[in-house]
């Protein structure tokens, strides 16, 4: 004895379906179903193949009657079809069809059908099939078994306990003489479910219920299967002695791929209803196409017919990309490319990401032919980016801006680089941010700015700033200083010569006991007697000295004096350490000519902020310039000269004293904006108000 193998399970199985369900789908792909032996308690399966009767059942072993029942002829098929996975197109399916005969005289044995019969047919699609000769020998039993419509239901004593459901029984009965294919009233059926019940009496009786059986459902004469090979895909068309005579269109039994001839029927018909490739879509192509190309790049890939068929056609052929996702190209990865004059192409762009994937083989496929592109990424990677960070200083002071630069090879234009800054709070900066982002477009050899303005913290030693960008792609360390910030008052804004006025000097950031030089200037500083430098020695963060002024008995006009403190050496000085007073005549102005009188008036004020809160804790000058105070013609603007800061949220500036000064667009000298209110402060903002232009002269 000799086994055949005559079915081959070759597909992938859902495991998102039940056990149950792909147990069904395997067996259907191997002819056979499941069903349930009471006698057992076990499911079993029962294959669909040719038997040898096992039992014979006449009213010698047939307890009661037969039930005969007929399947409607709805359910009996007049043809099908059996779709499969195309073995060499991803996601593609090839079909096969069959249609019995129509007749309409005769005894209408076997499985022919008359014209009134339903047009009813049969479709089966099976991924684990990809085997044509498998499909059309499965279609074929299960389109001939539908037409066997008798079935049958007996009782049988318990003699029979060995019986099995799949095994081919005979049944003898006076039902069956008068059917001209059973003459001796014996007729062949298979079981599919055996059920143990009681009987009338008690005992243990078995009920068979069996399906009309034939060997000829499962003849094998002229299924041949072929082995595929790329210079002749599929056979030729007259090799399978099932389909002789079937290549007339209209006749479509059994119809595969034959030898491709241009404008035949039997290709014509394949090529509008099925999905099986013509055998040239696996023959004769040419495919060119870029064997590297970069992310972003588009790709042409052209496919060439052979020049002995479809130049003068259109012709659809069926490509596959495979080695990639769906997401890395801006096509579909299976579909189709029309072919027109013999020639056809495929566009396409593998996707542009900032991703490190290092290289990809993406593999363009029609038919049996394929060639491989290689993608590389668009950008190098991340060890191979080159990030060159630089900052302004190595070492600042507090109240001094910082700025950092930084330019990336190597990254999209446009990409965020992030930054983190450690080593110091947030209370350190008067404007920036300790966490952000540098952006620029990089290819172009771009770069990005950070600029962070540190303010006046506490005595805290040399603190280091430590950014990192990008995970640690690129660091760099800057010191920061502690400095001293100065605040000059008076104890009068205005005083008469020959008097004497009061200057404290208040010292943030320098300790007690520090001797802090200061020095006087400006016009007013020739009435003084007392000295125009010296020191104060800090107590409780400040130091006092008192200014002598003497009358000359000459008329000069109003004066001032400017004072200036520090700097103390090893403490850089944080904003501006200077404030002024003014000396005014007790002489009348002389009698006869006079001249233009310029008074020195601040122009740019500076404040000083609170290192925990950011509130403004006082004002001091940045900048004096000399404006016309005399004669008194033009525009008259009040100028704040002395001021009082409420430090909170929001701090606020009281004036108080003012120097009226007289200005004009036809006034010589240098517009100034000078402040002549002030607005209220939220913590760590600039120093705003209402301005007036005023024509100014240096000091």
């Amino acid at each position: 004895m000799s086994s055949q193998q005559l079915f081959k399970i070759n597909g992938f199985l859902d495991t998102k379906n039940s056990v149950w369900d792909n147990i069904e789908k395997i067996a259907s792909a191997a002819s056979a179903w499941t069903t349930y032996d009471t006698t057992t308690g076990k499911w079993s399966l029962v294959i669909n193949k040719e038997e040898t009767p096992v039992r014979t059942f006449d009213d010698d072993n047939i307890i009661g009657d037969i039930t005969l029942t007929k399947q409607s002829i709805e359910q009996a098929y007049t043809g099908g079809k059996f779709k499969y996975p195309n073995r060499d197109i991803p996601g593609a399916f090839d079909s096969i069809g069959y249609d019995f005969d129509e007749i309409n005289t005769g005894n209408f044995a076997d499985y022919d059908y008359r014209t009134t019969d339903l047009d009813n047919r049969l479709e089966i699609t099976n991924e684990l099939v990809n085997e044509y000769v498998q499909a059309d020998v499965l279609l074929n039993r299960e389109l001939k078994q539908s037409r066997r419509r008798t079935n049958i239901e007996f009782f049988t004593d318990f003699n029979a306990l060995e019986l099995l459901a799949g095994d081919v029984i005979n049944v003898k009965s006076d039902l069956f003489y008068e059917d001209p294919a059973n003459p001796q009233g014996t007729k062949k059926f298979r079981v599919i479910e055996i059920e143990e019940v009681d009987g009338d009496s008690g005992e243990i009786l078995l009920k068979i219920i069996a399906v009309d059986y034939s060997d000829e459902d499962y003849e094998l004469f002229g299924f041949t299967r072929f082995n595929r090979e790329t210079a002749d895909p599929l056979p030729p068309f007259q090799t399978n002695s099932v389909l002789l005579g079937n290549q007339e269109l209209g006749n479509t039994k059994n119809i595969v791929a034959p030898q491709y001839t241009e404008g035949s029927p039997a290709n014509d018909y394949f090529k509008e209803n099925t999905r099986i490739t013509p055998e040239l879509n696996v023959r004769g192509f040419t495919l060119a196409g870029p064997s590297t190309v970069k992310e972003g790049e588009q790709i042409t890939y052209t496919v060439t017919a052979p020049s002995d068929c479809c130049t003068d056609n259109t012709y659809t052929a069926y490509y596959a990309l495979t080695g990639i996702s769906a997401s890395d190209v801006n096509v579909p990865l299976t579909g189709r490319i029309t072919i027109t004059n013999g020639s056809g192409s495929l566009t396409l762009t593998p996707s542009a990401d900032n991703a490190t994937e290092g290289n990809e083989s993406m593999v363009f496929t029609v038919g049996c032919k394929s060639i491989t592109t290689t993608i590389t990424d668009q950008f190098p990677a991340v060890g191979d980016r080159v990030y060159n960070l630089t900052t302004s200083a190595s070492t600042i002071d507090e109240c001094d801006t910082l700025v950092y630069t930084l330019t990336v090879t190597g990254l999209t234009d446009g990409t965020n680089v992030p930054y983190v800054i450690t080593g110091i709070d947030a209370a350190d900066l008067a404007s920036g941010s300790l966490t952000g982002n540098f952006s620029a477009n990089w290819s172009t050899g771009a770069s990005d700015t950070v600029t962070l303005t540190f303010t006046k913290g506490g005595s805290e030693g040399t603190e280091t700033i430590a950014m990192n960008v990008d995970s640690g792609k690129a660091t760099a360390n800057v010191s920061l200083n502690d400095a001293a910030s100065y605040t000059v008052t008076f104890g009068s804004s205005s005083i008469v010569e020959g008097a004497t006025n009061n200057v404290t000097i208040t010292v943030d950031g320098i300790p007690d006991g520090t001797a802090i030089p200061y020095a006087l200037t400006g016009a007013g500083t020739g009435r003084v007697t007392s000295g125009t430098s010296g020191n104060v020695t800090l107590s409780g963060g400040a130091g006092s000295f008192t200014i002598s002024t003497n009358d000359n008995g000459t008329y000069e006009g109003t004066e001032t004096v400017i004072v200036t403190a520090g700097p103390v050496s090893g403490y850089a000085t944080c904003g501006t350490s200077t404030g002024q007073f003014s000396i005014t005549d007790n002489e009348s102005p002389p009698a006869g000519d006079t001249t233009t009188i310029f008074t020195t008036v601040p122009v740019v004020w500076s404040g000083t902020y609170d290192g925990t809160s950011g509130e403004l804790k006082s004002l001091s000058v940045a900048k004096y310039a000399n404006v016309q105070t005399f004669p008194a013609n033009g525009t008259a603007v009040a100028i704040p000269t002395a001021v009082t800061v409420t430090q909170g949220n929001p701090s606020t500036i009281a004036i108080d004293t003012t120097v009226t000064a007289y200005t004009g667009t036809n006034f010589a000298g240098t517009p100034e904006e000078v402040i002549t209110t002030f607005d209220s402060f939220s913590p760590n903002t600039s120093i705003t108000g209402t301005t007036s232009s005023v024509a100014t002269w240096n000091t």
